[in-house]
Order: C-alpha cells, then sequence, then structure tokens
C-alpha cells in the first residue's frame, strides 16, 4: 500500500516535470523567444529529447510576427498526459486486486 503511493506520487512528479518543460516550450515558442538566451536553449535542449518521437507529426504554422505554434509540443504534451493517468490507473488497479484477495 505504501509502496504504491510512493510509485504514484514518483510518476506523478517525472510526468509533471515532463509537462512542465513541454508546456513552456510551447509558451516560449508561441511567443517567439530568442532560441540563443541560455534558458531558452537549455530548455529546448531538454525538450528536444522529449518530442524526438513526435517530430513531424504535423506541420508546425508559422503565425504573423515570426511566432511558432508547434502542434508536435502539444500532441506530445496530450500524449504524456494520457500515459501518465494510464500508468497510475493500472497501479491503482493491480494495487486494489492485491489488497482485495488478501486474506485477513
Amino acid at each position: 500500500m505504501y509502496t504504491s503511493r510512493l510509485v504514484l506520487v514518483l510518476i506523478d512528479t517525472v510526468f509533471g516535470l515532463i509537462e512542465g518543460f513541454l508546456i513552456l516550450t510551447i509558451v516560449f515558442e508561441l511567443f517567439g523567444a530568442n532560441p540563443s538566451a541560455p534558458f531558452i536553449a537549455w530548455l529546448y535542449d531538454i525538450s528536444r529529447t522529449l518530442l524526438y518521437p513526435f517530430q513531424n507529426i504535423f506541420p508546425s504554422p508559422v503565425l504573423r510576427g515570426g511566432f511558432v505554434l508547434d502542434i508536435s509540443a502539444i500532441v506530445a504534451l496530450l500524449i504524456y498526459a494520457l500515459f501518465a493517468y494510464f500508468i497510475s490507473e493500472l497501479i491503482r488497479f493491480v494495487n486494489f486486486q492485491s489488497n482485495r484477495y488478501r486474506p485477513k
């Protein structure tokens, strides 16, 4: 019981960080942040690894003023959120089943 809670907190933390990086990337790209700024370069480097499986799924439209709406990053954000949800629910299900058949 305690172990499953710890694993759920770990999953929430890891996927929360992943989603946070992706949200920041989406926002900074949307507002045309300077990619040569150290923080933005660091953020884009981290996000590049997270976005690799989702690259070039959809085109990223360039809006007026050079702003970029990264559709692939939005798709990645949704997929990572769903993945975290399903893993958490699987752990809760397994924990429920193991507690259900535990002798009293």
